[in-house]
């Protein structure tokens, strides 16, 4: 779930989510809102996959743009 975005300098993007039961600050360079929509989904499936919610908030602030 998105809490709220905001727009930091430098082009960075800053979510506060809460993912499966724990809150998080994600920034991520990618540009727009609905990037962070690609990183919730990304992280449903590495969830799904069983990967632990604290590596996989540390990953979602490692994507890069293509």
């Amino acid at each position: 779930m998105l809490v709220a975005t905001k727009r930091l300098p430098a082009g960075t993007l800053s979510a506060d989510i809460a993912l499966f039961g724990e809150k998080a600050q994600v920034k991520t360079q990618l540009v727009g809102r609905h990037s962070i929509s690609a990183l919730l989904a990304a992280a449903a499936v590495a969830h799904e996959l069983g990967v632990e919610n604290t590596q996989v908030i540390k990953s979602l602030g490692t994507v890069s743009a293509v």
